[in-house]
């Protein structure tokens, strides 16, 4: 298990925080290796679908410096996000935070586009903070794990880890912030549960009679997470599940369905059975045997109905995360520049089909696969607009590949922020997206150039022949 905060005591940076005031909170910091980087405060908007909210940004300046002012009216687990770097920490409303943003070592990376969680050095903490007691309850986590692991890989640390609960719960007894209580309580249920494979019904055991239901506490939620992961879909694969079947998949019906969890999990609590629900229907989203219409048609009973904000957001979310990258959905806007600076935006290229490419100097598949573009452009470039989008570090690694590759003049655009890789969820690349002259989706993701795009580009370009009967002009 590895410590996501670490704790160091800087005067100078103690000094900057402790004088700024504010009602928001503060996060000044030093990024030195990111000069001239953005640098994101983030936040999850929910804890089910984890839609990433930006909720400020700064520039890291020429040498090393940020500052964030974030709104925070609760107690929240955020992150500092660079590139796909990301720091978390915790912050409360009104408090003020110095942090080391640390470059790691990136050449270890075998995806350089995955997100990557990094340890950020919080400096000037006192033993009251929030962060600082986390960070003492993981390090003494880490110890147990490291001296009780072999009873872990055999099965037989049940016993041991039910000593360091009540060890635990009574060295933080004298703490009484409820964020800090529900962390505690969550992260030791979870390590319960993941090595407990006795339990007869988990889904009652750890919320069968919820005495506090924390939909935005991180550890809370990934103990959620974790019991009622495809519960629902479970639930209908049982003998007895025909009814729920009928209710969820042929009535949608939210009363029926929310009568047939409750029947069949032994849950009562009607707030956990509604978000039970919200999770079951955000997997079930491309299960083949479940209809999407009943799925949406739930989805906007509670999106209307829930007598729960967080369970309205939460169905809304769901919406945007399943469908916008959809065939036929929307694609997202962007406005980027090209080599010589000038913006062009993918609104520009409607009346077109837009063969969309995300790749990187560096990346040997890419220019293998590029190497295909300049035929399929000399047959279909008349209703097809190629853009390739450089995720290089810097615009002059793009430069100088294009100097080195003349022949390549379709449209290049640099994305400097990496803004429009994170819209289109960009996890590896190269990455292709096909767009329809109107702006949506035609394949998402699209075929690579060697594999079968030709054969659409074929199908979406052919001139539609004029149907004449025998005899007529």
């Amino acid at each position: 298990m590895q410590k996501s905060i670490q704790y160091k005591s800087v005067l100078f940076f103690v000094c900057i925080a402790t004088s700024l005031f504010s009602e928001n909170v503060v996060v000044v910091g030093m990024a030195r290796g990111f000069e001239n980087k953005a640098v994101h405060a983030c936040f999850y908007d929910d804890l089910i679908t984890e839609k990433e909210l930006v909720a400020a940004s700064a520039t890291v300046n020429d040498t090393g410096y940020f500052r964030l002012t974030i709104q925070s009216p609760t107690i929240q687990k955020i992150y500092l996000r660079i590139d796909n770097l990301k720091g978390h920490l915790f912050v409360e409303p009104e408090k003020n935070y110095s942090v080391v943003f640390q470059k790691p070592d990136t050449s270890v990376y075998v995806n350089p586009y995955m997100d990557k969680n990094i340890d950020l050095v919080l400096l000037g903490l006192d033993s009251t903070d929030l962060n600082y007691r986390i960070m003492e309850f993981n390090e003494l986590t880490d110890a147990f794990w490291m001296r009780n692991y072999q009873y872990f890989v055999i099965g037989r640390a049940k016993n041991k880890l039910d000593s360091f609960s009540v060890a635990m719960q009574k060295r933080f007894a004298h703490v009484s912030n409820p964020f800090f209580k529900t962390h505690l309580k969550s992260n030791l249920k979870s390590l319960e549960y993941g090595i407990t494979q006795t339990l007869k019904n988990p889904a009652v055991t750890y919320f069968g009679k919820p005495s506090e239901i924390s939909e935005t506490n991180f550890e809370y939620m990934f103990l959620f997470n974790s019991v009622f992961k495809q519960y629902v879909q479970k639930l209908l694969m049982r003998n007895d599940a025909s009814k729920l079947l009928l209710e969820l998949n042929d009535k949608a019906n939210y009363e029926g369905t929310i009568q047939e969890i409750k029947k069949m999990s032994g849950l009562t609590n009607d707030t956990i059975v509604e978000l039970v629900l919200l999770k079951g229907l955000y997997e079930l989203y491309y299960v083949e045997q479940v209809d999407r219409g009943s799925i949406t048609a739930l989805l906007n009973h509670i999106q209307k109905n829930s007598s729960i904000d967080n369970h309205k957001k939460i169905a809304q979310n769901v919406f945007y995360k399943l469908g916008r990258l959809n065939k036929n959905a929307e694609a997202p806007n962007f406005s980027l520049p090209d080599k010589t600076g000038k913006m062009h935006q993918l609104s520009d290229f409607k009346g077109k089909y837009v063969y969309l490419d995300f790749w990187a100097s560096w990346c040997i598949p890419c220019l293998e696969e590029m190497k295909m573009i300049p035929t399929l452009k000399k047959k279909y470039g008349d209703k097809i607009e190629f853009v390739s989008i450089s995720t290089d570090n810097t615009k002059e690694a793009m430069e100088r590949f294009l100097q080195k590759n003349s022949k390549y003049d379709w449209v290049f655009l640099f994305d400097e922020l990496k803004y429009v890789k994170d819209l289109y969820e960009i996890k590896a690349i190269p990455t292709y997206y096909l767009i329809n002259p109107e702006g949506k989706m035609v394949q998402s993701p699209a075929e690579k150039p060697t594999g079968d795009i030709e054969r659409t580009f074929m199908e979406i370009t052919k001139v539609k022949q004029k149907k004449t009967t025998v005899g007529g002009k």
